[in-house]
């Protein structure tokens, strides 16, 4: 065989290697119901993520098993001392509500405080703890300042009052408690920027593959629903993990990543990294969950711990980092894609003027210098002085790297095998 032939049966036998594995992963998740293994059990299995993206697909969400796994570790951090938040992003109609209220199934129901809408101050008459280490989820944030900004950001809000006591007017204390987790759902790019900057970015798939998919599953006549008892085993799951209570640090090759890895081009990288640190420590608890007792009240990230987070947030912060501008950015992305017709040299200010809306180059250099701090374009040659500034459209960036990448670039002593929790693989690092 030639060469191509060759490379062409290799990438073959790779996606026939991979049908199989996905298949034996729903194969598990379908025994594991009929053995009718305990909450324990599933702990225990290090198939825990792809068996619960399994499982949320069978509770009726079509595919989206990133951003299902995401909104998951950001429900299950409510116990933490700093939750993780999300805002879930995309067009009316892509199943943005469908995507959390199936996860949230998924949590048990006196963990979740949901709702449709909140005004500014109801926040503030609550009661201490309505709030406190719930999820909190309103299934539309159509306003730009969001009512639980301080309780998200300080764990708590406290708010002077005054009132009548013995005919005298006084002044009272209300607080309500926290920490939360927050959940929402928006179809705007982006919020304002006190928002963006204290949740993560969920976006949901608006592709017509998605679309297509989405259509054959309503029609389906072979598709399994998820049993009532088997969902009651993942609430379970949930409490276990409540009663763990443990200090989780993380290992020192994490200030070496933050060193030697970490992307400091984008101001932004210090609202994510203490967000997908957090979201290592999350998959940690869920893990440790599983010892019924241990050594001490301290444990570790592990290798796969992060290996996990950095498979389901990678690309979520990479999105963000490329998405997350408003409407007039992302029309300036697209300008720019157009214009160069897809190549790597760019365009110039010179060439957006007389586009819609740009009608002199210093409307041009200011719509660039917008989109650029939005990260939906970046510049492509190098700075010279004199030079003329070329642009681009920014690709779907990642954050960091592959958790092989990271052994090989920090020189970890360490090898073994992580799942892949979302196709279910098995992957080795490490030599």
């Amino acid at each position: 065989m030639t060469t191509k032939q060759e490379a062409a049966a290799e990438r073959l036998a790779r996606w026939k290697d991979d049908q199989i594995r996905i298949a034996q992963v729903e194969a598990a998740s379908q025994s594991w119901g009929e053995k009718s293994k305990t909450a324990k059990d599933l702990l225990h299995d290090r198939y825990f993520f792809p068996l619960l993206a399994a499982d949320i697909g069978r509770a009726g969400l079509v595919r989206e098993k990133r951003n299902a796994l995401a909104t998951y570790i950001v429900a299950t951090s409510r116990l933490r001392e700093k939750p993780l938040h999300e805002i879930i992003k995309g067009a009316s109609s892509a199943g943005k509500n469908h995507l959390a209220k199936t996860v949230l199934k998924f949590i048990p129901e006196g963990e979740v405080v949901p709702g449709s809408s909140m005004t500014a101050q109801a926040v503030n008459y609550a009661g201490t703890n309505r709030f406190a280490n719930k999820v909190v989820y309103i299934d539309e944030q159509v306003g730009l300042k969001h009512p639980l900004r301080q309780l998200i950001s300080e764990g708590r809000q406290i708010r002077w009052v005054t009132a009548m006591e013995n005919g005298r007017r006084i002044m009272k204390e209300q607080v309500t408690q926290g920490p939360v987790a927050c959940i929402t759902t928006t179809t705007q790019a982006a919020l304002a920027i006190d928002d963006e900057s204290r949740n993560l970015s969920v976006w949901m798939d608006e592709s017509f593959k998605q679309t297509q998919e989405i259509a054959k599953a309503h029609v389906a006549r072979q598709r399994e629903p998820l049993p009532p008892e088997r969902l009651q085993q993942w609430h379970l799951v949930q409490h276990i993990i409540a009663d763990r209570r443990v200090s989780i640090d993380t290992p020192p090759w994490f200030e070496e990543m933050a060193e030697k890895i970490l992307p400091y081009g984008d101001l932004r990288i210090r609202r994510y990294w203490p967000s997908f640190v957090e979201a290592c420590k999350v998959v940690a608890l869920i893990r440790v969950a599983r010892w019924s007792e241990i050594d001490d009240e301290e444990c570790t990230v592990s290798f796969e711990d992060f290996a996990t987070a950095i498979c389901i947030f990678d690309r979520i912060i990479g999105e963000s980092l490329t998405r997350s501008g408003g409407d007039a950015e992302m029309a300036i992305g697209d300008l720019v894609e157009r214009l160069s017709g897809g190549t790597h040299g760019g365009v110039t200010a010179s060439d957006l003027v007389g586009q819609q809306g740009i009608r002199s180059l210093d409307q041009a250099y200011r719509a660039l210098r917008r989109a650029r701090q939005a990260g939906t374009v970046y510049i492509v040659n190098e700075r010279e002085r004199n030079n003329e500034k070329r642009y681009a459209r920014s690709p779907v960036a990642t954050f960091l790297c592959t958790p092989e990448y990271a052994v090989n670039k920090l020189c970890l002593k360490i090898a073994g095998t992580y799942i892949h929790p979302i196709s279910g693989k098995r992957i080795a690092y490490g030599t």
